[in-house]
């Protein structure tokens, strides 16, 4: 049996039209999406549009804070920038420039599929499924890098075929410079580096393999030449290359993590019901492959079908692979789970590939069994039934956001603040301290710092406050960043005079260096292993939250305490048991207790030191409470809880599990 393409002008120009048709809706979308409250905004969205907003003062690549841009490539800042120059502002234009990256995605796709597939139902229904992606919508609703990215390339991956039939050193400058740009769009450009070395290596047709790699080198010279450039200027002006992306090598062995959770994202694209981290993976790996497998047996048995080269098909599996194995590298030892806009550089090309695979399992059908016209049909249909899944997900997620806005800074809780109101009406003057300094670049234009992460010395870092003008600390209720001190943290280590208290915040003067340092404990509960554990150590909190969260919750800072550093006087240490067998923990702030325990089970528990340090009862400071103390005998573990309705709670509604022990000691509360 031949393969029948209806390639004529009249075919190409029908596709053509509708290209256009869906990428025009797609610019319609994302500016639906865009109506409420603008752009979506996003703590990436306040560094790139300042970086825009620095290059029109004539100050190059800075951060809100004033701090050399390197954290990022410059492209999109630049693009946000032009508009600029006739009064639009960077925020605005992200709008526009990421919805018209959104339409150029969809219309260049329309042609990839169109150049791929043997029918143009396939191709048509393919387009759609780009343009009913909730991943690209959602990354294409906010001020951020990627649309622009998957536009450069969806085109990298079109027109690379063009090369192959000129073999010509202009033709591939002119790729490079695609590539280029994506670097300089973001650095996980070196992916298709990286890929149209592989593809160029290995599919270029009737040349040698020394011009092959020949090709393949040139190629990788010339497109890595942007990124190597700007690299060079952040090591001249910042001393740093890619800013604070520093790998850690000792937990490239965790890629694993990473990788399952990629695939768990992809999972979603194909089914509307969540699937667990094993299950997401085989069904990505199954999908994938079945489709890659069925194109290659197709084309190898029908050949090149109306001229149709495998080049894109090949680009497009090659990219997922590479791009994917970056991801799990980088999250690896990065320490974090990719997300949906991390993984939606791949949509499209997971999508070509299945489609393709669909369109050709059918084509190998019907030359076993015949029945051409039903088997064709039965294939649209069955695609067609498919496209529910995205188009319900779509409709959903585009009400959304015309009811609540696209996302992050860009929603009614954050445009209407009372603390973000009440900095626009009364601007301290002074400089300014935040856990959210990126919303109040975005939402009042004042440039704000952060407080203090964790490992800062926070005396350091205050006495170089007490050198400067007025400070203030700005808290916002509406955002938890963990790697910070929080409020009650900082209210124990600098003395904090209240200025003005909001629904969802609070303004602090700043007047010097507190007292004793307080650490918050922080708990974390285990389905898995129906167990809570608590700590004070933040480094095992960080590794947790970043590399455990499948397993382990984060239900925040229970209590706060002293650490071992530094406490006050009358604070006594709390000592943590740890039992192997029962695998939990026990604390106890009474020593008797404690040699009790290691006496009379003896090999059930081990004395692990202390933990933290905070008060005996009828020791405890006026503004000090009670931790309350729980033993479940079903559970076998305790379970500890400064709050007191959460106590009350326990003892009313779940006496079945928990037996209520009495007060362990007495800590803060936030």
């Amino acid at each position: 049996m031949q393969c029948v393409v209806a390639d004529s002008r009249e075919h190409r120009l029908a596709m053509d039209v509708v290209s256009v048709s869906l990428g025009f809706l797609g610019v319609t979308l994302v500016a639906l999406c865009t109506h409420r409250y603008g752009v979506g905004l996003s703590p990436d969205s306040a560094n790139y549009v300042s970086a825009a907003n620095s290059l029109l003062a004539g100050q190059g690549y800075r951060y809100f804070d004033g701090g050399i841009y390197t954290h990022w490539p410059p492209l999109f800042p630049t693009l946000l920038a032009i508009p600029g120059l006739a009064g639009i502002a960077p925020a605005t234009a992200a709008r526009w420039v990421n919805a018209l990256a959104f339409g150029g995605i969809v219309f260049f796709a329309g042609r990839l599929f169109a150049r791929c597939t043997t029918s143009g139902g396939t191709a048509v229904l393919g387009t759609l499924s780009v343009l009913l992606s909730v991943p690209l919508l959602a990354v294409s609703s906010m001020a951020w890098s990627e649309p622009v990215f998957i536009l450069l390339a969806v085109l990298f991956v079109l027109y690379l075929p063009r090369f192959f039939r000129t073999k010509r050193w202009v033709t591939l400058a002119v790729l490079a410079c695609l590539v280029g740009l994506a670097c300089l769009e973001r650095y996980a450009g070196v992916t298709l580096i990286v890929t149209g070395g592989l593809v160029i290596a290995t599919a270029t047709p009737k040349a040698s393999i020394l011009d092959r790699l020949k090709y393949s080198a040139g190629f990788c010279l010339l497109s890595v030449t942007p990124l190597v450039l700007w690299f060079l200027r952040n090591r001249v002006l910042a001393g740093q290359t890619a800013g604070a992306h520093h790998l850690n090598w000792r937990t490239l062995g965790e890629m694993g993590r990473p990788l399952v959770a990629a695939l768990d994202i992809m999972a979603t694209w194909f089914s509307p019901w969540a699937l667990p981290g094993s299950a997401g993976m085989a069904v990505v790996g199954v999908i994938v492959l079945s489709a890659g497998a069925v194109v290659l047996v197709a084309r190898w048995r029908f050949g090149e079908c109306g001229g149709r080269s495998l080049v894109p098909v090949w680009s497009a599996a090659i990219f997922v692979l590479v791009y994917t194995g970056f991801i799990a590298f980088t999250g690896a030892g990065l320490s974090w789970d990719p997300e949906q806009r991390h993984m939606s550089p791949v949509y499209v090309f997971i999508m070509l590939l299945v489609f393709i695979g669909m369109e050709d399992a059918f084509r190998l059908l019907i030359k076993g069994l015949g029945h051409r016209a039903l088997l064709q049909a039965s294939s649209l249909v069955l695609m067609a039934l498919w496209l529910l899944h995205p188009l319900d997900d779509a409709s959903e997620a585009i009400k959304h956001a015309l009811r609540d806005g696209a996302g992050e800074y860009s929603t009614g809780a954050w445009r209407q603040s009372a603390i973000m109101q009440w900095l626009r009406t009364n601007p301290p003057q002074g400089s300014i301290y935040s856990n959210a300094p990126d919303a109040i670049y975005l939402l009042t234009g004042t440039a704000a710092r952060e407080t203090p992460h964790w490992y800062i010395d926070t005396t350091q870092f205050a006495e170089g406050m007490i050198s400067s003008q007025s400070n203030y600390v700005v808290w916002s209720h509406n955002l938890r960043r963990d790697y910070l001190y929080d409020l009650r943290e900082l209210a124990s280590r600098w003395r904090l005079e209240p200025v003005a208290a909001l629904p969802d915040g609070e303004v602090y003067r700043f007047l010097g260096v507190g007292g004793s340092e307080l650490f918050g404990v922080y708990r974390f509960w285990s389905p898995q292993r129906q167990r809570h554990l608590y700590t004070l150590d933040k480094r095992e909190r960080d590794g947790l939250v970043l590399r455990h969260a499948r397993e382990w919750v984060d239900e925040g800072a229970v209590f706060y305490a002293y650490s071992k550093g530094g406490h006050p006087p009358g604070a006594r240490p709390v000592y943590r048991l740890w039992s192997q067998a029962m695998q939990t923990s026990f604390y106890t702030i009474d020593p008797a207790e404690k040699d009790t325990v290691l006496e009379n089970v003896a090999g059930v528990w081990e004395d692990q030191g202390v933990a933290w340090y905070a008060f005996a009862e009828g020791e405890q400071p006026p503004d000090a409470s009670p931790v309350h103390r729980f033993w479940s005998g079903t559970l076998g573990t305790h379970l500890y809880t400064i709050d007191q309705a959460e106590k009350d709670g326990l003892v009313t509604d779940f006496a079945h599990v928990w037996t209520y022990e009495g007060v362990a000691w007495y800590a803060y509360g936030k």
